[in-house]
């Protein structure tokens, strides 16, 4: 789109042609004016000038014409605006708050529940969709915090969604300590929830057990939750009784192969829930956590698509309009002088 910073100075352009019509009209009455033959210009229309003098003769003034006009936008100051975008924002932040403790290794959930979750997530992201998933989380700003005996934040909310992707990556069992810290990671989504941009807020918890580190209580977590507004999603994964487990230790090497005996229980879960007023969903399985998180988009009421942030860049024009009026003067001078033998 082109803008101009003086718009009136394009009635420089009317300027030429009244005084040419004021001039002939002047002439033709006898008044004012002088008649501006070419041979003072030693330009002289011979009397059997043919088209090809003819033809130049044309060309010159529109030559003329095209500087003039040239020069009045260049006065106007034109400019070319360009948007470009500069990134995404949504109006809606989402933060995935992960439990990576050593249990999360357990195979309940094939390959395990951490990879299981993982996995689910994926498909959820707009790549997720285009590749045969339901791509539901398109629109959200994702944040991501795992959680074990700490707490950390691994990707703040973003609609880069290969950023969060990436973030996923990282992710393995044992990698915060041997623990729980679900009050710890709830209090620290809640955190980076309420520094996002949107408008619309929510947490989503994704954890296998209960709460048996850090210094937070989940339920004080989830009340502070609700008072902020921010809305809370539970998702209780794995089941009760003997899995498979093979856990390779972050920190010492330690490959551990066995059965672990799990004693999820989802009544504290429910109860952190219930503090938030939020929604609690059993995970027992992958096809339930894929139905669950596939809920999650509607249950928070997360919009359909990302906001493009742009910005607006201005271009002038003025130094190829006033280029462009020097070519053309230069081309009406050349035909007047060698083509014309006009303008000694």
């Amino acid at each position: 789109m082109i803008s101009f910073e003086q718009p009136a100075m394009l009635g420089i352009v009317f300027a030429l042609p009244l005084f040419a019509a004021y001039m002939r009209l002047s002439r033709k009455r006898g008044r004012l004016g002088t008649s501006m033959a070419l041979q003072p210009w030693k330009g002289a229309a011979p009397s059997d000038a043919g088209l090809l003098w003819r033809l130049a003769y044309a060309v010159s003034l529109l030559a003329g014409a095209f500087a003039w006009l040239c020069i009045a936008v260049a006065a106007a100051g034109p400019a070319l605006v360009v948007e470009r975008e500069l990134s995404s924002y949504s109006d809606f932040d989402l933060i995935v708050t992960l439990d990576v403790s050593p249990s999360m290794a357990a195979m309940d959930i094939e390959p395990n529940r951490l990879e299981g979750a993982i996995t689910i997530l994926r498909t959820l992201l707009p790549r997720g969709a285009a590749e045969g998933g339901a791509g539901s989380l398109r629109g959200a700003a994702l944040g991501l915090v795992g959680f074990g005996a700490n707490a950390a934040l691994l990707c703040p909310p973003t609609t880069d969604y290969e950023r969060f992707d990436n973030a996923l990556g990282l992710l393995k069992p044992g990698l915060l300590g041997d623990g729980t810290a679900v009050g710890q990671g709830l209090a620290l989504a809640l955190r980076h929830a309420l520094a996002g941009a949107g408008g619309k807020k929510a947490v989503v918890l994704i954890t296998d057990g209960e709460d048996n580190a850090g210094v937070i209580h989940p339920l004080d977590a989830a009340m502070l939750l609700k008072r902020s507004g921010v809305n809370l999603i539970v998702l209780g994964i794995g089941s009760k009784g003997d899995a498979p487990i093979e856990y390779l230790n972050p920190s010492t090497g330690e490959r551990l192969t066995g059965s672990y005996r799990s004693s999820f229980d989802d009544a504290s879960l429910i109860a952190i829930a219930s503090e938030a007023n939020g929604l609690y969903a059993a995970a027992p399985d992958a096809q339930s956590l894929q139905r669950a998180l596939e809920r999650v988009a509607s249950v928070a009421g997360l919009e359909s698509r990302p906001l493009p942030l742009l910005h607006a860049e201005r271009r002038s024009l003025a130094v190829l309009c006033t280029a462009l009026a020097m070519v053309a003067l230069a081309l009406a001078w050349a035909i007047r002088r060698f083509l014309l033998g006009g303008v000694a």
